[in-house]
């Protein structure tokens, strides 16, 4: 039952209310509804918390009109918010798997793309020495272009390899162009 307290406060059932704790537009609907609270008990005070909790579920989107139709009992309006609270987070997790994927994707296709643009860039480099081992066999003999082959590992120094290109073309002999290649 409602009834006026000491201070302005109103008591219900053992809790108490302060009349100030609500906001102006909601004081006549917390009335509304202490005075229904008061007046009902047992299965019909189930089946009014039920359309209470209900129809709030409904407003803040947490279960469908459909869904609310449907509960009778404060334990359905339990399960039907569970049950939404369970869909909310598999459509989260369908959203945050999606996005991750689509992140995947597209750190993969970076990944992908770096390595093509490596792959490549290591390509020539072995193009490159390749014609020079050509160059240094058809002038200086086979000997000195698997000499000169061996002397570039992988991924072949571009330095080294310049200069190598520059003394295959300039010098005169093998010793020279060894001792420019090597040194």
């Amino acid at each position: 039952m409602i009834e006026p307290g000491k201070n302005g406060r109103r008591s219900v059932a053992k809790g108490r209310c302060e009349a100030g704790c609500f906001a102006k537009n909601e004081r006549p609907l917390v009335r509304w509804i202490l005075k229904r609270v008061a007046s009902e008990s047992g299965d019909r005070l189930d089946r009014l918390l039920a359309n209470c909790i209900g129809a709030w579920l409904v407003s803040k989107r947490r279960i469908t009109e459909e869904q609310n139709r449907e509960v009778t009992t404060m334990t359905q309006a339990i399960t039907e918010y569970e049950r939404s609270l369970e869909e909310f987070g598999r459509e989260r997790w369908r959203e945050g798997r999606a996005e991750g994927r689509a992140e995947g994707r597209t750190e993969y296709e970076r990944s992908l793309e770096e390595f093509g643009r490596e792959r490549r860039r290591e390509g020539r480099v072995e193009g490159r020495v390749e014609v020079l081992c050509s160059l240094a066999r058809r002038r200086f003999g086979a000997e000195t272009g698997e000499r000169l082959a061996g002397l570039f590992g992988t991924p072949a120094d571009d330095g080294r390899l310049a200069r190598a290109e520059s003394a295959v073309l300039e010098c005169s002999t093998v010793e020279e162009l060894l001792r420019r290649v090597e040194g």
